[in-house]
């Protein structure tokens, strides 16, 4: 398997577990959408920023690693594993938790880049006082 295929696998095992209900982000509302279900009545969809908080605050989103340093996956690896699981007439939310995953990628990705700055400034940094300790 790939790279790509194993965190798209990884992935799909996350969703799946949160679309029903366990682990620490509750996507039932995703997949609950019929008469029968709590969700049926509710009239809005959570923000696309809040929900990509939401999954960067989980650790076992966070570990899946789909915004490294170095990349994100590109939209077809998130897109496959959402319609995996939702159908099609779950237009809305499948859209919603595939830009929220984007998104959620991104920021992960952006606080890579930030930390591995800052090990890089450290690095300089020390490097410079060990060149001006030999002097």
């Amino acid at each position: 398997m790939t790279e790509d295929e194993l965190k798209q696998q990884s992935l799909y095992d996350y969703l799946s577990e949160a679309l029903r209900g366990q682990g620490a982000v509750d996507l039932r509302w995703a997949a609950l959408r019929t008469p029968m279900d709590p969700y049926w009545m509710q009239t809005s969809l959570p923000e696309v920023e809040a929900l990509a908080t939401q999954l960067l605050d989980d650790a076992e989103f966070r570990a899946i690693q789909l915004g490294t340093w170095l990349d994100t996956p590109d939209g077809q690896l998130i897109s496959s594993a959402v319609l995996t699981l939702l159908p099609p007439a779950y237009r809305p939310e499948t859209k919603l938790l595939v830009e929220a995953l984007q998104l959620a990628a991104q920021m992960q990705q952006d606080a890579g880049k930030q930390r591995a700055g800052r090990v890089l400034i450290g690095s300089l940094g020390v490097a410079a006082l060990i060149a001006i300790a030999r002097l």
